[in-house]
């Protein structure tokens, strides 16, 4: 009899896209603590990629976010203090310069608005993003299976 685990569950969009973003529940608890001014990736599209810090999950959702919004290179200072008006509450650990990042940002349209922040403050998950253009597969991302035969 083949019995399994599943150490991990996906949740949320994983298409047949030829990039998706996926959170991920784990077993353990992540790095919660941001420091002050620290600086996040911002580009979220069809490279590989495990988030699993608190900042860097939030400065996914932010940016994702920040994108429905308004989207710039180049945002000028009068809109990175509109984001930050309208949605800095819901991030008080991200300055204005965060937002300015997040703006200057993407997430990958196939992606976009299918993690809440709820899900991205989860210690307990991670969020894998990735493709299926180059044949290879993102090692971190592949999920652990045990069986007893």
């Amino acid at each position: 009899m083949f019995k399994s685990l599943i150490k991990n569950v996906r949740q949320g969009l994983a298409t047949n896209s030829s990039s998706s973003h996926s959170l991920v529940y784990t077993n353990g608890e992540h790095d919660t603590t941001i420091a002050p001014g620290e600086a996040y990736e911002n580009e979220f599209g069809w490279d590989h990629f495990v988030l699993d810090s608190l900042g860097a999950k939030l400065m996914y959702k932010l940016t994702d976010l920040v994108g429905q919004h308004y989207w710039n290179s180049d945002p000028n200072e009068d809109e990175v203090k509109r984001a930050y008006e309208e949605f800095g509450h819901l991030f008080p650990e991200f300055d204005e310069g965060h937002f300015k990042a997040a703006l200057r940002g993407y997430v990958d349209h196939q992606s976009s608005g299918e993690i809440s922040i709820g899900e991205a403050r989860d210690p307990h998950t991670e969020i894998h993003g990735g493709n299926d253009n180059g044949g290879g597969f993102c090692g971190a991302c592949e999920p652990e299976w045990y069986s007893d035969y």
